[in-house]
């Protein structure tokens, strides 16, 4: 429990979380039409990100991580507000500057729609951060599409945590859609990311995984780092060098809590797991676990019931 875990970076996100109802008081499977009036279900503002929630998903898991970000006025009062005992440090000051994140949550999952305007910049990082992800026991390396300075920050952390100890790092880009800057991504995994000590891991879901290896040739990759992890609603493959094993993801009925940071969620439980020595299966499942627990009984009461490992699900 007493983990050196220090969980960052995103731009400042706020999410609008609410749920969308068609004229008939049902959810809505699509957005209205401009002009067209619109009820909701309930609408609710929380601190969000990738690593906002891979930070969540340790603490309210019993764990003591500090979530690092441009941490303005708000974002600080939801902070204190929706966890009040999770630590967090600004790496400056920034004021008015959240990003929002609008999540739609329908039968067909969320649709988010982000304000991206905002970045973090390399030499926005303190002395106080670099220090503290130097001996971090958890690197992680999120959100490639939302943050425009992002390979920057890559760049830098991977040199930071070169020469310091054994840790897991994993990367997973969020959203690749309409990424283009493929060879300095290729790059940074051939000189930064491969040297980072310890296990070093590269998650993504069904789509950024197909976007990802047509992009990348997918030995190439298995070079650099030790595992591949793509993760679905009903298969979780981990690829190494030498292997691929393939976990079936139990089903599960709705209704659902929630749809938003399940992904991160996942690679938090899988992160932790393998910090606690978990092999990488076991690490996998406890991403499982954490991930379903979330997607049934939402950020509420994701504390309650704990899901670390104790057999397989």
């Amino acid at each position: 429990m007493d983990s050196k875990l220090e969980i960052g970076f995103d731009p400042v996100f706020l999410d609008v979380i609410t749920r969308l109802l068609d004229p008939k008081g049902s959810l809505a499977k699509k957005l209205p039409s401009p002009g067209q009036h619109h009820p909701w279900a309930h609408i609710r503002i929380i601190p969000g990100g990738n690593g906002f929630n891979f930070a969540r998903a340790l603490f309210l898991q019993g764990y003591k991580p500090r979530f690092w970000s441009k941490i303005d006025s708000l974002y600080s009062a939801l902070l204190k507000k929706e966890e009040p005992n999770m630590r967090f440090s600004s790496i400056r000051d920034v004021y008015d500057s959240s990003n929002i994140t609008v999540a739609l949550e329908t039968r067909n999952g969320e649709i988010q729609i982000n304000d991206a305007r905002h970045g973090i910049h390399p030499s926005e990082l303190t002395s106080e951060a670099r220090n503290a992800f130097k001996y971090s026991e958890i690197n992680t390396y999120l959100n490639l599409g939302l943050n425009k300075y992002a390979l920057e920050l890559f760049h830098e952390l991977a040199r930071i945590v070169s020469d310091g100890t054994e840790r897991v790092s994993i990367f997973d880009p969020s959203t690749l859609r309409n990424f283009t800057n493929w060879d300095m991504l290729k790059s940074w995994f051939r000189d930064y990311y491969s040297g980072i000590p310890g296990e070093k891991i590269v998650s993504l879901n069904e789509e950024e995984y197909k976007i990802f290896f047509s992009a990348i040739p997918r030995a190439k990759i298995l070079d650099w780092v030790d595992y591949v992890i793509m993760h679905s609603s009903k298969i979780v493959e981990i690829s190494s060098k030498n292997e691929r094993i393939r976990i079936e993801v139990p089903s599960l009925s709705p209704p659902f809590a929630t749809f938003v940071g399940i992904g991160d969620t996942f690679n938090a439980g899988l992160s932790i797991g393998l910090v606690n020595d978990l092999s990488i299966p076991e690490a996998v499942k406890q991403g499982i676990q954490w991930a379903q627990h979330l997607l049934l009984k939402g950020w509420r009461d994701f504390a309650s019931k704990t899901s670390r490992i104790n057999s397989n699900p």
